[in-house]
């Protein structure tokens, strides 16, 4: 892929480590399975709780991962399992209200220096 965007645009892209800060989201407790149920992703609506049900924690990852100029968010809990989650916050952007909505659940973000992989795309001079 680099290659053909390096030939077809004229730049030159290559993969590089950086430290960068990161919401990190990790347990604090057992998190709780989702019982079977219909999949709902509420998280980009204008409700005023947020619902995650019968979905993975990737889905909460996703949806921070997708915002433009958001900071890169991990999942750190090695939960596998689906969940489902009611997120009584206004603002999806204010860590300490998500955290206190995360709070029941056993979970948490903090913000963390990793390194992560990017590509960088540089103009050919």
């Amino acid at each position: 892929m680099r290659d053909d965007l390096n030939a077809s645009l004229g730049m030159d892209s290559h993969l590089a480590y950086r430290k960068v800060n990161a919401w990190v989201l990790q347990k604090t407790g057992n998190i709780e399975p989702a019982k079977p149920e219909r999949l709902v992703n509420t998280l980009a609506g204008e409700q005023a709780i947020k619902e995650l049900r019968n979905t993975g924690l990737a889905s909460l990852v996703s949806y921070y991962n997708w915002k433009e100029g958001h900071i890169p968010v991990l999942d750190e809990t090695g939960f596998g399992a689906k969940v489902s989650l009611k997120l009584d916050v206004a603002d999806l952007e204010d860590l300490a209200a998500v955290n206190n909505a995360l709070a029941p659940y056993h979970l948490r973000f903090t913000i963390a220096e990793r390194n992560l992989e990017f590509i960088i795309i540089k103009e050919n001079r």
